[in-house]
């Protein structure tokens, strides 16, 4: 994913707390992450 799309970047940490945010809001979460996979499947 991160050779097609040089925008995402991959770090070791991060500066905020995510571990709560997906706890909290996990399924907006997933739902964004499958939004952006469908619309990368379809350019390809």
């Amino acid at each position: 994913m991160t050779e097609r799309n040089p925008n995402i970047q991959i770090s070791a940490k991060a500066p905020s707390n995510h571990g709560a945010i997906l706890r909290k809001d996990f399924r907006a979460v997933a739902d964004a992450v499958r939004e952006v996979t469908a619309l990368d499947r379809s350019k390809g």
